[in-house]
This record gives C-alpha cells, sequence and structure tokens, in this order.
C-alpha cells in the first residue's frame, strides 16, 4: 500500500507519495493539519521527553504555527526547539542542534531576555556550544557576546566561557586561554597566582593534605554532595584550562 505503519505511526512508503498527498492540501489547510499533527504528537513527548519524536514535533510546528493560534504560545514554541536542541546535540547531531537552538531564541525575539530570562540563557548556551562543535567561531563570538550583555552574574556565563576558552586552546592561543581561565576563577573567588612561589606551593599543598587527612577512605561515600556552584563551575574552568596548560 501507500502507508505503512511504525508502531503507533503511520509513515508514507515513498517520499514522492508523501509530496504528492501534500500538494493535494490547500496552503492554510496544510498548517492545521501540520499543526494539529504536533499537538497530537506533544501529547505523546510529554510521556516521553526523550523521544525522538520531538524532531517531528518541531517540524510540524515550523510549518503549522502562527501568531493567532492560542493553545501554543511562542514559549512554548521555543521550549520545544530547546528540547529539540538538546536531543540533537546527545545524538551528536551539532549542526542540527545549532539550528534547532537558533530557532527558540529566534521566536522569542531579543524581549526574551526580559520575559523568559532562564529559557533563553539555556537556548544560547546550546547554541554557542554547538557552534564551538561545528567549528563555527563567528557564530561562537556573536552569540558568546549577546549573554556577557544579558547574563545576569558570572554563574550564567560560565557555559559560554567554558566553550571560548576551549576555542582559544584549539585555535593554539593557549596563553590567552589560560589567562581567561584565571580570571574566570578570580571572579568565583579562587585565586591562582600568575608566577606562584615555592612558598605558595607549599602552602597550597599543606592545605591540601590537611583537608585529606580528615577524611578516610571509608568515607568517601558519606561525603555530602557539592552544593556551591562557584566550586562545581570553578571545576569546569579549571578543567578547560588543562589542555592550554598541559600544551605549555
Amino acid at each position: 500500500g501507500f502507508i505503512m505503519s511504525d508502531s503507533v505511526i503511520f509513515r508514507f512508503t515513498h517520499d514522492g507519495i508523501h509530496q504528492a498527498a501534500l500538494a493535494l492540501i490547500a496552503g492554510e489547510k496544510k498548517q492545521k493539519i501540520h499543526l494539529k499533527i504536533a499537538k497530537k504528537l506533544i501529547k505523546k513527548f510529554l510521556d516521553d521527553p526523550f523521544d525522538d519524536i520531538i524532531f517531528d514535533i518541531v517540524h510540524h510546528l515550523s510549518i503549522g504555527y502562527n501568531d493567532n493560534e492560542s493553545t501554543i504560545n511562542r514559549v512554548d514554541l521555543a521550549t520545544y526547539y530547546l528540547h529539540a536542541g538538546r536531543r540533537a546535540r546527545l545524538k551528536t547531531a551539532y549542526s542540527a542542534a545549532l539550528e534547532y537552538f537558533s530557532l527558540g531564541f529566534g521566536y522569542l525575539g531579543p524581549r526574551g531576555w526580559d520575559d523568559q530570562y532562564d529559557l533563553m540563557l539555556s537556548l544560547y548556551h546550546g547554541a554557542t556550544e554547538a557552534a564551538f562543535l561545528t567549528g563555527h567561531p563567528e557564530i561562537l563570538k556573536e552569540f558568546a557576546l549577546v549573554v556577557h550583555t544579558h547574563a545576569h552574574n558570572i554563574l550564567d556565563k560560565i557555559p559560554v566561557i567554558v566553550n571560548e576558552i576551549n576555542y582559544l586552546s584549539l585555535s593554539g592561543k593557549v596563553i590567552d586561554a589560560i589567562k581567561y581561565g584565571t580570571q574566570t576563577l578570580e571572579q568565583l573567588g579562587i585565586i591562582i597566582p600568575d608566577n606562584p612561589t615555592v612558598e605558595d606551593i607549599t602552602q597550597s599543598f599543606n592545605e591540601t593534605l590537611s583537608l585529606l587527612s580528615e577524611i578516610t577512605i571509608s568515607g568517601i561515600d558519606t561525603l555530602p554532595d557539592m552544593q556551591s556552584k562557584k566550586i562545581i563551575y570553578g571545576f569546569q574552568i579549571i578543567e578547560s584550562n588543562s589542555f592550554p596548560l598541559y600544551a605549555i
């Protein structure tokens, strides 16, 4: 036949048949059909947010969405693109992820930073990483500048700074990467001297030994999870700086 069943989803057996069927539907009616399909798929997605069906959802929404549709607004749309971007990132489809994240914050517009700060931040974090992973430094710089302009604090900038440091390292600018990392750590309250003396190293070593002496091997599992975001993000910066430090 022309249609085959794939679990509970029906698909055309050939793209040519699919395109021929679409050509028979008028433009406005086609838009409504795509929106109706998207709504049906959204119900399934809510039951399993890790399903690849999110890609079908944003495809149908991209065709069927209109500003007069009351049940799906631009915030909903941007949220679905955020999910699609993250899912594409997990599947190492970095170019697709970059497109999804970019479309997401595009629907929110500049006012998104005032009205939907957390959502905008998540979309730009994802887009910046995807730009780095796809080898688009100019896009990375553009998106990073936006985050640096609108982010409320240094913690909200860290995911972007990590990608900027990684880009500097891979570009051979290892000294710039290290300086950027240490400057960021300083903003987090973690001071690393540019030119540590023997006394600095000895003091840090002794402080570390003192802390370790209070912890037994059997007690490691009972230690509480780290809660300080500054320390957690500090480790991310230190990890990003490990390559340029090794390179020099």
